[in-house]
């Protein structure tokens, strides 16, 4: 440490509540609107992925709860005036747990295998004179900076996420301790009260704990240091009974823990949201006194804490062999994927999916999709921004593998990675095995820059993205990306010709996920088996050709209003006979003759789009005559089948499932959701927004009403089904 610029001390192990003096900024981030109390824990082990020492390849989490004296904690962090700021405090909990006088519980949390945090705290300023980063000095003092943003390979970039912390002690405190790879140490304490006004003064809302010095460039202004007597530390190490040694690394105590944050919560959101990073030895976690979980027994702990059948327990374990066999690069051919701007949440089966790929799919073979795609860059010119803009290629890969022909109902098993940052609103139940790998340096930075403060979701218009690239050119790929699950599932299930009808209505819509964004604002009021023959009776007009005869359905799916003029929604079976069948076989034969012989006569007369508007026809007409044939193979039925039943408000987004939340409604609300059944048919699940059926023969009917003769919002309804056989 460089002499010059040590501090003269002027008041020692103190508690620092800074006023706003004329001129200054007073700005309050206000963490209490943007995480929620579990949210420290996740915040913890980014920062310690973040500091990962070169030396090691994993790091462990250290949790556990420690009992703390109120007396002795008083006595060393809550004296002198520190009472008064914090009874006018604008935090309104924190004044209840002040006056209660009782001992009270810590969480402690640890990283090892780290370097600490590296930097060095006397000098007030992000960058060092070498060039390197401040870190200490950044964790102390910078909220809603971008350091991090620009690094392809570290977890954030608001330097918000340490709110969490005081987010999630009732007394709005948290303090920790370092011990860095040269051996020095540092403690701190930090209390978020809030902006508030006391005796005339406005009062930031952030003070530290620790050695109080005075600014040398601006005398009269005083800030604080970290302690680092050996002796302090020490005795506040015990008063934690904190287990650390001497060991590099962070500890991080959060007093009077908020009673949500409990060990079996910690679990649960650390194991399901981080359970790539576990498997791939990314994080060995450690709660207690317990046996430390990672790659080794990921899969029996998840399987007995968090699976609630044993459907799921079987499927789990068979989602880690998919992860593993991704994880270790066993597939090596991929098929490329090209993103259409104007929708990129569709993707062309005609186009990306051949018979081997269907084969290969069908034998749950796992498939890799490489898809790249060009970032519109904004250059950098001497460290600053210009207009001009570079560029750049970089890819994605997706794996998938169908389900199981044990599984019929969805799980959300799929998961989005960034690096080592798991991006978990983008997990959907679906009915295939997915993984998201975005590793490449200009794709995560992309990617990193539209992550919400939580790294929970990424958002196509973040504000960020307005500085660093061109206007709007993020927006498909991270459409792509929220959306990429279903598509791909989508894409599949097209390409075997499964269910695909959608339509929209007044106030319920029925839709696939592909034709979501091009469908939902045309309004139409009929049900799904209203086809709309508009372009084919033009055709057979300018053509004198006979019509196609129509897909096959398994159900007939359209909108209700009861007597209430409760919006609702049914499904009605349909069966078809075998003279049926064979009339419609007879049609399309004859559509395909016609059509041939038609194009032999009239080709010279014809332009090029019509020759391939007619050729289409015959392919359509062929599709048809194998489903036919497929059909009758089922003995002239597609029961038993299981449908699945999704429904979310439309808000406007590119997909409004993903934005569901259970204040919205709930599907097991009995009181305001009526079900009505005839028939072979039954429901399997109604819960939150989904309703799974299993209907056994074509002679059935289903029908749901609720949503309110008042609800002025758009309903969004997807739906498909699965054979059982």
């Amino acid at each position: 440490m460089n002499s010059e610029i040590l501090r003269e001390i002027k008041k020692f192990l103190s508690w620092n509540f800074r006023f706003v003096k004329e001129g200054d900024d007073n700005y309050d981030p206000k963490p209490f609107d943007k995480f929620n109390a579990l949210s420290c824990v996740l915040e913890f082990i980014q920062n310690a992925l973040d500091a990962l020492s070169n030396k090691a390849k994993c790091v462990l989490i250290k949790i556990y709860n420690t009992r703390v004296s109120y007396s002795d904690f008083k006595d060393n962090f809550l004296k002198e005036d520190f009472g008064v700021f914090l009874k006018n405090s604008s935090v309104p909990r924190i004044k209840k747990v002040f006056d209660k006088n009782q001992d009270f519980n810590c969480l402690i949390l640890e990283d090892y295998n780290t370097t600490g945090i590296k930097g060095d705290p006397n000098i007030y300023k992000s960058i060092l004179e070498n060039g390197e980063e401040n870190h200490i000095h950044q964790f102390n003092y910078e909220i809603g900076g971008k350091r991090k943003l620009k690094l392809a390979n570290l977890g954030g970039s608001e330097g918000e996420g340490r709110q969490t912390f005081c987010q999630s002690s009732d007394l709005s405190m948290f303090f920790y301790y370092t011990i860095r790879e040269d051996g020095t140490e540092h403690f701190m304490g930090m209390f978020y009260s809030g902006i508030f006004d006391y005796s005339g003064k406005t009062y930031k809302p952030y003070a530290h704990f620790g050695n109080i010095v005075e600014s040398k460039e601006n005398p009269g202004n005083f800030w604080t240091l970290p302690i680092n007597d050996p002796k302090h530390i020490e005795k506040f190490k015990n008063l934690f009974k904190i287990k650390r040694k001497k060991e590099a690394g962070l500890t991080v105590i959060i007093p009077y823990i908020d009673h949500e944050v409990t060990i079996d919560q910690i679990q649960k959101e650390i194991c399901t949201k981080y359970r790539v990073p576990l498997f791939r030895g990314d994080i060995k976690l450690q709660i207690g006194n317990a046996t430390p979980i990672d790659k080794e027994n990921l899969l029996n702990f998840y399987q007995d804490n968090f699976c609630e059948t044993s459907t799921d327990k079987d499927l789990l374990k068979d989602y880690f062999i998919f992860l593993e066999q991704c994880i270790n690069k066993k597939i090596d051919k991929s098929v490329k994927i090209s993103i259409n701007p104007s929708n990129p949440t569709y993707l062309d089966s005609s186009v990306l999916i051949n018979p081997e790929i269907k084969s290969e799919y069908k034998k749950r073979e796992i498939l890799k999709f490489e898809v790249p795609f060009t970032v519109y860059k904004k250059k950098n010119n001497l460290e600053e921004l210009t207009d001009e803009i570079e560029e750049l290629q970089t890819k994605l890969i997706i794996f998938m593998q169908k389900y199981p022909d044990y599984v019929s109902e969805q799980f959300k098993y799929c998961d989005t990675i960034r690096g080592n940052m798991p991006i978990t609103d983008t997990r959907k139940k679906t009915s295939n095995f997915f993984l998201t790998v975005i590793d490449e340096t200009e794709a995560k930075l992309l990617v990193k820059t539209g992550e919400v403060a939580n790294h929970s979701k990424i958002k196509r218009d973040h504000a960020k993205y307005k500085a660093l690239y061109k206007e709007n050119s993020q927006k498909p790929i991270i459409s792509f990306i929220n959306n990429a699950f279903y598509s791909l599932q989508e894409l599949l299930i097209d390409s075997q010709e499964e269910l695909d009808d959608s339509t929209t209505l007044d106030l319920c819509a029925i839709l696939s996920d592909k034709d979501f964004d091009n469908s939902k604002n045309q309004i139409e009021k009929k049900s799904e088996d209203d086809d709309d023959d508009t372009e084919e009776e033009i055709f057979t007009t300018k053509t004198g050709l006979p019509k196609i005869p129509k897909k096959l359905k398994a159900y007939i799916a359209s909108p209700v209003n009861d007597k209430l003029s409760n919006v609702g929604w049914q499904v009605t079976g349909v069966s078809y006979s075998k003279e049926q069948i064979e009339q419609n076989e007879t049609k399309a034969n004859e559509f395909i003759k016609q059509a041939k012989n038609f194009l032999k006569l009239n080709t010279k007369n014809l332009r090029n789009k019509e020759i391939q508007e007619i050729n289409a026809q015959i392919i359509s007409a062929k599709n048809r005559l194998k489903e036919y044939y497929d059909f009758k193979k089922r003995n002239y039925s597609f029961f038993p089948i299981k449908i699945n039943i999704k429904a979310a408000y439309d808000d406007g987004s590119s997909d409004p499932f993903s934005s569901y939340c259970d204040e919205d409604f709930d599907f097991n609300d009995t009181k305001n959701f009526r079900f009505q059944l005839k028939g072979n048919v039954s429901i399997l699940k109604n819960n939150e927004n989904q309703i799974v059926l299993e209907a056994s023969k074509s002679d059935f009917l289903f029908l749901f009403s609720g949503f309110g003769k008042n609800s002025e919002e758009k309903i969004i309804i997807n739906h498909s089904y699965i054979s059982q056989d």
